[in-house]
């Protein structure tokens, strides 16, 4: 799980020659990068995957994952997925175009899930109605612009709750994925499921 690959000298950024040097350390190893749809047959049962399969994962919809990550996933061959907020795409400076989305979507690396309308904590929205509009309204727009059905969500912050995963489902999401750091198993809820977050750090030397 990435946020932004830049130089800047925060903990979601990590430097474009850190993330080129972990993809390529990946190909060196023998990973084989995978889709959130290949992972959930495999969880189903009505699936298999590669050797070391990988899901790479970045949340929000930064541009750098255009200008940096795409043409470093794109010289290692690897797919990726990305969670947009919806709200902020398009509008904010610093996040994902539509035009820059479509491109990316249509090389068949890169597929677009959601990180809810406005990044909103779940957990503190007091009413349903709030929830739906974040989760419910994301998938259905996200979906529109994206021209498939979006089935995959990143809470933020990981934040999930029994209510929060009920809506989720309600809307007809095949899956959640939260920030808690660990490995995704057939045996675990499909709804809430791990990762590997990755800070920045000059973790190669």
């Amino acid at each position: 799980n990435y946020h932004m690959v830049n130089r800047m000298f925060i903990s979601l950024a990590i430097d474009p020659e850190d993330f080129d040097w972990q993809m390529k350390y990946l190909v060196d190893h023998g990973y084989h990068t995978i889709s959130p749809d290949e992972l959930y047959a495999f969880l189903e049962g009505k699936g298999t995957l590669p050797d070391r399969p990988v899901l790479i994962t970045f949340d929000d919809g930064y541009l750098d994952n255009y200008e940096i990550a795409y043409p470093i996933l794109q010289k290692y061959g690897f797919k990726a997925t990305i969670f947009l907020i919806y709200d902020l795409t398009d509008v904010y400076p610093g996040y994902l175009t539509w035009p820059q989305i479509h491109e990316m979507a249509k090389s068949g690396l890169i597929r677009f899930e959601s990180h809810t309308m406005t990044h909103a904590n779940l957990s503190e929205l007091s009413s349903g109605a709030a929830l739906r509009h974040e989760l419910i309204d994301s998938r259905r727009l996200l979906s529109e612009k994206l021209g498939y059905d979006v089935n995959y969500i990143a809470y933020p912050g990981g934040r999930v709750n029994q209510q929060i995963e009920a809506i989720t489902r309600e809307a007809g999401y095949r899956g959640g994925f939260t920030v808690h750091y660990g490995l995704s198993i057939p045996e675990q809820n499909h709804y809430n499921m791990n990762r590997i977050p990755i800070f920045g750090a000059n973790i190669h030397t």
